[in-house]
């Protein structure tokens, strides 16, 4: 008798540590899901919404880009520039770039822009191209895969046409983060906004 109310006690301790650790777990998943944001503003001509996990890394991701943010531990990165419209449309009124008459000069842009990617990258796949409008702003919304530096990286990359610039909008994690993070990497994107 001793023996089974021993066993009844064990069980019952056992329950108890196993709810907590499960509370625990969905604690710690639930986190991920209750991301801060935090405005960022660029040259009062755009401003975007980002995780407070991510830190300011001028410089460090990207020469030419005006905002770049990342989180070494998460492996979260995000790059945005601008470029004058001006510079573009004359290159393709001259005929330097090229793309069918259906095109638009934002597909052209789009296109040539992943075409470069694709020339200088390893394992290069763009995974799904869309057109879309984000925030009044026409836009293709691209989801890619590629090495960088040898390890295999997963893309969200957004060309936005705006007033007088092209806007080329870059969040990205490691391949094998994506599951964890493509709802946050796709939420950085749209969250673009011209000012």
């Amino acid at each position: 008798m001793r023996f089974v109310k021993y066993l009844y006690i064990a069980s019952k301790k056992n329950m108890i540590k196993f709810l907590g650790l499960t509370a625990l777990i969905l604690l710690l998943a639930s986190c991920d899901a209750m991301v801060k944001k935090v405005e960022v503003v660029t040259d009062n001509k755009f401003k975007l919404q980002l995780p407070d996990y991510l830190a300011d890394v001028k410089g460090d991701l990207n020469d030419e880009a005006q905002l770049q943010y990342m989180n070494g531990l998460r492996e979260v990165y995000f790059v945005a520039l601008y470029e004058p419209k001006s510079e573009f449309d004359n290159y393709i009124e001259i005929g330097v770039f090229e793309g069918d008459e259906s095109d638009s000069q934002l597909d052209i842009y789009a296109d040539l822009l992943n075409e470069m990617t694709e020339e200088s990258s390893e394992n290069y796949k763009l995974k799904q191209r869309i057109d879309t409008v984000i925030n009044g702003n026409s836009a293709i919304v691209c989801h890619q895969t590629k090495k960088v530096d040898g390890i295999d990286t997963y893309f969200v990359t957004a060309f936005v046409q705006g007033v007088s610039d092209y806007y080329q909008i870059y969040s990205w994690t490691l391949l094998e983060r994506k599951d964890r993070y493509k709802s946050q990497l796709e939420e950085m994107i749209f969250s673009f906004q011209e000012i």
